[in-house]
This record gives C-alpha cells, sequence and structure tokens, in this order.
C-alpha cells in the first residue's frame, strides 16, 4: 500500500514538472541551458580522449578505470584552467571600467577547448611563463 502511494506521488511530481516545463519559457530555457553545458563537457572529453577511436580497449577493469579516471582528471584540469583565466579575464575588464552584463557572462563556458594544443609538441620553460599568458592578452572573446 504504501508502494503504490510513493509511486502515485511519483506520477504526481512529474506530471507537474512536464507540465511546467512545457508552459514556461523560463523552465525551458533553464533546462536547456543546463543540458547545453552537460554536451559541452561532453564534447571536451571526446576531445580529449582521441586515442583508440575514442574507446577503452583496456582488458582488465581496474585498467579501464585507470583510463576513465585519466580521462575525467584532464577534464577537470582544462575546466579549472579555463575558469581561472576566464575569472582573471572579468575581473580586469571591470576593472577598467568596462560593464560586462550578467546575462552574457552566465552564457560562457569553461568547457571549451579549440584553444587548446591536444595533441602535438609541448615545448615547455620552467624559467619563463607561456606567451599565451602575457597580461592583457587573453579578452573574453576566447572563450565564446
Amino acid at each position: 500500500m504504501l508502494a503504490a502511494a510513493l509511486q502515485d506521488y511519483g506520477r504526481l511530481v512529474k506530471t507537474e514538472f512536464v507540465l511546467r516545463y512545457l508552459t514556461g519559457p523560463v523552465e525551458r530555457r533553464g533546462i536547456h541551458r543546463q543540458l547545453n553545458k552537460g554536451e559541452s563537457i561532453f564534447a571536451l572529453e571526446d576531445a580529449v580522449f582521441y586515442g583508440n577511436e575514442g574507446r577503452i580497449r583496456l582488458q582488465t577493469l581496474d585498467r579501464q578505470s585507470t583510463q576513465a579516471a585519466a580521462l575525467a582528471l584532464v577534464s577537470a584540469a582544462i575546466v579549472t584552467w579555463n575558469t581561472h583565466h576566464m575569472n582573471e579575464i572579468v575581473d580586469r575588464e571591470r576593472a577598467a571600467g568596462r560593464l560586462l552584463d550578467d546575462v552574457d557572462l552566465a552564457r560562457l563556458s569553461p568547457a571549451i577547448h579549440a584553444h587548446i594544443n591536444l595533441n602535438g609538441r609541448y615545448h615547455i620553460h620552467p624559467d619563463q611563463p607561456p606567451r599565451h599568458l602575457s597580461p592583457g592578452r587573453d579578452t573574453l572573446a576566447t572563450y565564446r
């Protein structure tokens, strides 16, 4: 009896959600915005995981888990890097007196990756910062 009541309650909650979704454009936009953020993370992970045609081909579950964790770690590092630099740019632009619309800023995604060299040669010099980190070079347009 309790199980049937909980199932009916679940149906009511789902029906309410569907009705709000169908009748509320604000609700729909919010849901679509969240879905797009999820898709952008999947696109980033797909770009990072280009080897083996995007398939995990290791034999043991332990090695498969390690490879999946490495993918998540690299993706999280890229998102963290982008978020940090996007915040620096926003702070710099606001300090310079530029008005930035919060609605536009909410549309920015830290899951972009076109500016990241995912394969190729890396030249790292520990005694000097990378060229692309020079002050004033990055703009918000880099992250759109």
